[in-house]
């Protein structure tokens, strides 16, 4: 009984901590007005980038590669995601309705998401490495960066 008490304390004590961190993560979002589209988006963030004290020229320069580079292979699966959506589309609405084709586009689709995320993380990671943040345990909730695979 004593076990399940420790544990249930624990997992209250850190469900705790997430919520904070996730309070705090809500209302930096909320301060931020306006950021409509994803062409705002970069202009911000490059902004903070070359107004930053704490990074050297090469630490900049060396962010603005990377995000380059990331961004070259995310506008390579956008364009894959759209293409399949159109098929996709055109799959439900269109004469011969076929779930087979269906399921198999919805599955690709996913996985095109799922390859454009783990991108970001690997270049969350690697940005972290720019800086000279350790990258260990980059997940709260335990998954290794092996899940992306060698691109980091």
């Amino acid at each position: 009984m004593k076990r399940l008490f420790g544990f249930f304390l624990i997992m209250a004590f850190a469900f705790s901590c997430s919520s904070t961190t996730n309070k705090e993560i809500e209302s930096e979002k909320e301060s931020i007005k306006g950021v409509v589209s994803r062409a705002e988006m970069i202009d911000r963030t490059r902004s903070i980038l070359e107004n930053s004290t704490n990074l050297t020229k090469s630490q900049r320069e060396s962010f603005l590669d990377l995000h380059a580079s990331i961004m070259k292979d995310v506008s390579k699966i956008n364009v894959d995601i759209r293409k399949s959506k159109v098929v996709l589309f055109n799959a439900m609405v269109g004469e011969k309705f076929n779930q087979a084709k269906v399921d198999s586009l919805t599955k690709s689709i996913k996985k095109l998401y799922d390859k454009k995320l783990d991108l970001m993380i690997v270049g969350m990671a690697k940005g972290k490495e720019i800086i000279g943040v350790s990258s260990v345990d980059l997940f709260q909730h335990g998954m290794p960066l092996e899940h992306f695979g060698s691109n980091y």
